[in-house]
């Protein structure tokens, strides 16, 4: 069985050194998961759904197939995003805004919100990146 880890809360998991996860892992409050030290999930997928939720976290990283998904305005801003065979999805405004991207195998990132991926850099992509926002 897997073990999700959400921090629905304002402030909840905020600064927290390490979480880690086989399950998904959900920062859904106001800056939940803010500048924590890293952010893992093994087996799931990364949501980040609340305003600066995973913001400024050097270490944002699913294995296996997973997705990071950055939904909150600036959820994933000032932050280092890594997948392998997932996708990011930058989908709220300033989702990704000056963060970095390093792919290890075939994903793409999706910029759909406003401004989502302004001063975003990437390294080693394999797969698109696409903008609509």
């Amino acid at each position: 069985a897997t073990t999700a880890i959400t921090c629905s809360g304002s402030e909840s998991c905020i600064e927290a050194k390490s979480i880690k996860s086989d399950g998904n892992i959900i920062c859904s409050g106001n800056i939940a998961c803010h500048a924590s030290t890293e952010l893992i999930s093994t087996g799931s997928d990364i949501v980040c759904s609340g305003p600066e939720s995973c913001a400024e976290i050097s270490n944002i990283m699913v294995e296996n197939g997973n997705n990071i998904q950055c939904t909150g305005s600036a959820a994933c801003s000032d932050s280092v995003l890594t997948t392998q065979y997932g996708d990011i999805m930058c989908d709220g405004d300033k989702g990704c805004v000056n963060s970095k991207v390093l792919n290890e195998e075939d994903n793409s990132v999706w910029c759909n919100g406003h401004d989502a991926c302004r001063k975003l850099s990437v390294n080693n992509i394999k797969g698109s990146i696409e903008c609509h926002g």
